[in-house]
């Protein structure tokens, strides 16, 4: 079953990857209307830049990084920005016939600019982000109760462990009293990684580590992600539950995709089996920010998830925010919280141009009124 559901998502993503490269390509020829030698030049580029990712795929099972896939990766962004970048195009060539050739040339640019910002807002623009959240009925051993919340870190092909290593850095400077992890922390097997496992058991918290499975865990392999978290010392919640100390308990639930795979996707009731009655503040992780009215109904206090990237690059950024009804950011009801971050990573093309990459401190606290602000990592 997993194999067949892998084929027939290989057939519908190369599907929509050639549309959007003809879709491009279309309004490239059609707005400059190329001399034979032009043509075959872009039409040379839109070639290798289509197949790179694949072959880049392929020589990254034998290379630990391939050039050809971070290429292939970027000019997936590219694509990307350019298809919402040739829409406004269209409008723009219809509202005002006979410029459709400078419209054309202006998007080309435009294309570069918010490629070239892309690459360097996911390289270099990451931020911790410190929120405090304020309870009128928090317990007193809560008061100043730090987590540090990552997510969508996607280790794999395109990261590296330099990179990895000044997010751990990063992390253990904040001096957590709880780090949870909501999904999506591998994109493949790295168990055999001695320099990624070592890094992950770097993480340093006073009650531990905790993590739920995202869609990746998935795709990588469950039981793999289950090995590699007993190796690192983080504690995989799947739809169950762990008391950290007298007032505080954290439930994990398991990715809704995972349904489709080995999971069983999230089951609340199961999550909450066992629960001490005596627990007076709740943590519910979940991969993506859904089921925080079935949460709160359950006496959730705060909900952690991730998953959307808040969009990452035009146009997934107006879908996920058509899709979600918590894309990003802090969300408040009866007196409980979710917040869903944009990711400590990046998946795909290593670039950000609607959102930044983060990690997430939140405080504790018995007062009354939310704040957040917001620290560059740089």
């Amino acid at each position: 079953m997993k194999k067949i559901l892998f084929i027939f998502f290989i057939i519908i993503f190369s599907s929509i990857y050639f549309l959007l490269h003809y879709f491009v390509f279309s309004r490239i020829i059609n707005g400059l209307n190329p001399s034979l030698y032009l043509y075959k030049i872009i039409l040379l580029i839109f070639l290798i830049g289509g197949v790179s990712f694949f072959i880049g795929e392929v020589l990254g099972r034998f290379f630990k990084l391939s050039p050809l896939l971070y290429i292939g990766s970027v000019w997936m962004g590219i694509i990307s920005i350019a298809v919402s970048v040739f829409i406004l195009e269209i409008i723009l060539s219809a509202l005002f016939s006979g410029y459709q050739k400078i419209f054309t040339q202006t998007a080309l640019v435009l294309i570069f600019i918010l490629t070239v910002i892309s690459v360097l807002n996911s390289a270099y623009n990451r931020k911790i982000k410190e929120i405090t959240l304020n309870y009128s009925d928090l317990p007193k051993d809560l008061e100043n109760f730090s987590i540090v919340h990552l997510s969508d870190i996607h280790l794999g092909k395109l990261s590296t462990h330099k990179w990895f290593q000044k997010i751990v850095d990063e992390v253990n400077n904040l001096n957590p009293d709880l780090i949870v992890i909501t999904g999506d922390l591998i994109d493949e097997d790295i168990s055999d990684s001695e320099e990624y496992c070592s890094e992950l058991k770097r993480l340093k918290s006073t009650f531990g580590i905790f993590a739920v499975p995202g869609n990746h865990e998935y795709y990588a392999g469950i039981n793999k992600f289950r090995n590699l978290a007993d190796e690192a010392g983080i504690s995989v919640l799947i739809n169950s539950n762990k008391k950290i100390n007298a007032s505080l308990s954290i439930i994990g639930l398991d990715e809704s995709s995972s349904k489709r795979m080995e999971g069983i996707g999230p089951k609340i009731d199961n999550a909450f089996e066992g629960l001490d009655e005596n627990t007076e503040f709740k943590i519910l992780m979940n991969h993506q920010p859904t089921l925080f009215n079935e949460a709160v109904k359950n006496g959730v206090n705060l909900q952690l998830s991730g998953h959307t990237h808040s969009g990452q690059l035009i146009p997934i950024y107006f879908l996920v925010r058509l899709l979600y009804k918590y894309p990003y950011g802090l969300y408040s009801e009866n007196n409980s919280y979710i917040y869903t971050t944009s990711g400590t990573g990046t998946w795909g093309p290593p670039m950000r141009l609607c959102s930044r990459s983060e990690i997430v401190k939140i405080t504790l606290k018995r007062n009354s009124v939310p704040d957040t602000k917001n620290n560059s990592s740089r």
